[in-house]
C-alpha cells in the first residue's frame, strides 16, 4: 500500500491524505484484501463495523475519528494492529504511532 510522499513520513508538515477528501474505493478495497490476509477474523469484524458506522463511502476525517475513539478499545488492537489498520486513514495520529514504533 503506497502512501503519497511516503519518504517524508517524519516531516511534521507533510500530510499523507487530506482529511476533507473521500476515501477512495480502490484504496479501501486493497487495504481490506491485505488486512484480511494478515488478520482474517479481526479485519472482517473491523471492516463490518466501519461499514455499519460510516457506510460504504466516507471521508478520511470520519475514519480517523472512528479509529481513534472506537476501534482501538472495541477490538483491543495492539500497537502494530493500530498501525496496520491506520493505513485506512494515515493522518497525524498514524504518523505519531509510526514514529513511536520506529524509535522504541
Amino acid at each position: 500500500m503506497l502512501l503519497r510522499n511516503f519518504w517524508q513520513w517524519r516531516d511534521a508538515k507533510q500530510e499523507f491524505v487530506k482529511l476533507d477528501e473521500m476515501v477512495e474505493k480502490s484504496r479501501l478495497t486493497l487495504l481490506k484484501r491485505a488486512l484480511l490476509l494478515i488478520y482474517p477474523e479481526k479485519a472482517r469484524q473491523v471492516f463490518d463495523f466501519i461499514e455499519k458506522r460510516l457506510g460504504s463511502s466516507f471521508y478520511y476525517r470520519d475514519a480517523s475519528i472512528l479509529i481513534q475513539k472506537e476501534l482501538k478499545q472495541k477490538y483491543e488492537l495492539t500497537p502494530v494492529q493500530l498501525i496496520t489498520f491506520g493505513f485506512l486513514c494515515p493522518d497525524h495520529e498514524f504518523k505519531s504511532r509510526l514514529t513511536l514504533f520506529m524509535y522504541t
